[in-house]
């Protein structure tokens, strides 16, 4: 019985100094916290406040992709298909065509994906996606998207449409010239494909 309670009087003690040990380093990131936000007080305290707002941005540094001339040609491009054949802008060409640049992953075209299986003719988009054929093919299934998919890992198309996001893209007339601005977002790629 004896030995029990010194077993159990040496387990308690440890546990203290185990509580101790992990207050004390609490307390100590706790003070170098406080010691750093002190000396950014004071450092901010020398800085002089600018009186003026600052100088717009240039547009040169504007994030929004300024996109294709309407009328311009579309550029050309031959990338696989879901199914690993070569297709080239010219073989969805003879209809108007609304070319979507699209990601799986992107949380945008996933909301976008079931809008897309509504649309009275949903063959007539073409997704240009960044992702490998069998996870678009997945979300096109999981959707039952009916359109044409072609494939871009190295998004090289993207750029020569002008555009660096999705879902993003352009209403592409019967003879491949570009018949839209830079549409952005699904409600504007979805007010094209009407």
């Amino acid at each position: 019985m004896e030995t029990v309670v010194i077993i159990a009087m040496v387990v308690s003690w440890a546990f203290v100094a185990f509580l101790a040990f992990v207050l004390y380093g609490f307390m100590r990131q706790h003070a170098e916290l406080l010691t750093n936000l002190a000396e950014l007080r004071a450092t901010l305290q020398r800085q002089p406040i600018p009186v003026t707002a600052p100088p717009p941005a240039p547009a040169a540094q504007d994030p929004q992709p300024a996109g294709l001339q309407i009328g311009a040609q579309a550029p050309d491009f031959s990338l696989p298909d879901l199914a690993g054949r070569q297709r080239r802008l010219e073989d969805f060409l003879g209809r108007p065509r609304l070319l979507v640049f699209w990601d799986p992953q992107c949380g945008f075209c996933q909301q976008m994906a079931p809008r897309i299986a509504q649309l009275p003719d949903p063959s007539q988009l073409l997704l240009v996606t960044r992702r490998a054929p069998e996870e678009t093919r997945t979300m096109a299934q999981q959707h039952d998207l009916h359109c044409d998919i072609v494939v871009e890992p190295a998004w090289d198309v993207a750029t020569s449409y002008g555009t660096n996001g999705t879902p993003t893209g352009y209403l592409i007339d019967a003879q491949g010239r570009i018949a839209s601005t830079l549409a952005i977002g699904a409600d504007a790629l979805l007010a094209l494909a009407a």
